[in-house]
């Protein structure tokens, strides 16, 4: 039987290769030669990818023989496989003349306070702030590199030497293989959610109530072990109990662990690992509010109001033609301490919508940051944060999210110590320490494939929270939504 399942997944995973076939490539530059990230490489309206922070890009062709290719401020190229295999997959885009010729400049020009105010006064006809209905395709991926891995274990009566040169063998085996690691963590998750905006008068703010209709989720790592912090710290301290003496307990800190009960503690891990093996519907839910909130400036309470003229201040850069429309550059930057980003709004002419927005933390800026190393042994930083926004106009020429991709870097600093106390009239003790330094690394990226109108008397204030499983790589493979957006695992 298990011959016969094995058999019919690889006739599976064969004749998938029949009709379909999984090309790899780069995108560059015409001018500089550099590579581009953020390009959308698309088999047809629906279905498509994004180049990487390196320019490269992944795309199964799905039986179609052409790909186009496009980027705000560039000339869209749609090739053939035959051209694409001519030029080694390697496509160079070159940027849109700013011809304005093209375009019709007999329109009034605005100056800088004009524009904003128009920008301000058309943004809730440009963007659909009524409930709506999104089908979305989220990334999230995670990656620590560690600068400093030390494990210090003190000698004790309750080690022999023997056993305690073995168990400092293990542990420095083990830091080795926490440094040398290049994991990246990855959840994609698409899902059908629903979401309004509800003021509350008394608060004098404006909410996000979000609902998850349906989602699938598939998970995988580029590596087998599971190196987060709190998994360094179990493992670390299990290494020292398998040396311990099995016949007797030991006090850790205020609880109480018994070495010879260590199987019923592998168990209760394999139950915990098997609940790891679901995703939790409300935590989806908080993502996706986490999301709305970050990528949306119509949302006064966002930190990405970059059009909050008490907090920003605003320079034009230039007027360039992009992608056959006149559009604005407008620089913005602090004006107050409370602002902490800088970047570039782009800004159709016309209809006075922002298109496209880039931003990044100001200089001297940072995020959350909490340094108690002295008195708790932790500190922490979120120092880099940069970002992308993109706008895509619908037949009623409404503006809707269509893109975004968030970058983050953290620093981090733990050090934490834990005593092995003997539970006997003795109280031999051992005393070991963990001291982790080094920095995460976060990506979000979102596509949203379908946005409709939904009746917001559906959309629940409150939503009953489900445990659903991740798709098996099987289930993955003969998903739906496997080829729906395929976007390339990112490139740290």
């Amino acid at each position: 039987m298990k011959n016969l399942i094995l058999g019919c997944f690889v006739f599976f995973l064969s004749s998938q290769a029949l009709f379909s076939q999984k090309i790899n490539g780069k995108i560059i530059d015409a001018r500089t030669l550099e590579p581009m990230s953020n390009v959308a490489v698309q088999l047809d309206k629906k279905t498509g990818t994004y180049s990487d922070n390196l320019g490269l890009y992944e795309i199964d062709m799905l039986g179609k023989n052409q790909l186009i290719f496009s980027c705000l401020g560039y000339t869209t190229r749609t090739l053939s496989l035959d051209s694409l295999k001519i030029l080694n997959f390697i496509v160079a885009l070159s940027e849109r003349e700013n011809n304005l010729k093209e375009v019709e400049l007999n329109s009034k020009t605005y100056s800088l306070d004009s524009l904003l105010f128009y920008i301000e006064k058309n943004k809730h006809k440009n963007y659909d702030t009524k409930a709506q209905k999104q089908d979305v395709f989220l990334r999230k991926s995670n990656r620590a590199a560690f600068d400093k891995v030390d494990f210090d274990l003190d000698r004790s009566t309750l080690l022999n030497r023997a056993n305690e040169k073995l168990a400092n063998k293990e542990l420095n085996i083990f830091s080795n293989n926490i440094k040398n690691s290049k994991s990246t963590f990855y959840t994609d998750y698409y899902a059908t959610h629903s979401f309004k905006n509800v003021y509350v008068d008394q608060l004098k703010k404006t909410y996000i109530i979000s609902n998850i209709d349906s989602a699938k989720a598939y998970r995988i790592s580029t590596n087998q072990e599971d190196f987060t912090l709190e998994k360094i710290q179990e493992k670390g301290q299990q290494l020292v109990l398998n040396y311990l003496d099995k016949t007797k307990s030991y006090k850790v800190k205020t609880g109480f662990f018994k070495v010879d009960d260590t199987i019923s503690i592998q168990k209760i891990n394999r139950q915990v690992d098997s609940r790891k093996n679901t995703f939790d519907t409300s935590t989806l839910k908080s993502d996706f509010l986490e999301t709305q909130r970050t990528f949306s400036f119509l949302n006064p309470d966002s930190p990405n109001n970059f059009l909050d003229t008490n907090y920003y201040k605003y320079q034009l850069k230039s007027v360039r033609i992009i992608d056959d429309e006149l559009t604005y550059e407008l620089l913005f930057y602090p004006r107050k301490s409370k602002a902490k980003f800088s970047g570039t709004l782009y800004v159709n002419a016309f209809d006075f919508a922002v298109r496209k927005v880039t931003y990044s933390y100001a200089k001297g800026k940072r995020g959350e940051h909490m340094n108690l190393k002295l008195v708790l042994g932790v500190k922490y930083s979120e120092n880099t944060r940069n970002g992308t926004i993109r706008y895509q106009r619908d037949n009623n020429d409404v503006y809707r999210i269509h893109y975004a991709k968030e970058e983050q870097g953290r620093y981090f600093y733990v050090n934490r110590s834990f005593k092995f106390i003997e539970y006997s009239s003795d109280k031999n003790k051992i005393k070991f320490g963990v001291k982790l330094e080094g920095n995460i690394y976060s990506t979000t990226e979102m596509v949203v494939t379908k946005t409709a109108a939904t009746n917001p008397d559906a959309i629940k204030m409150v939503q009953k929270r489900k445990l659903l499983p991740f798709l098996s790589i099987i289930d993955y493979h003969m998903s739906s939504w496997k080829n729906g957006v395929l976007l390339k695992p990112f490139s740290e």
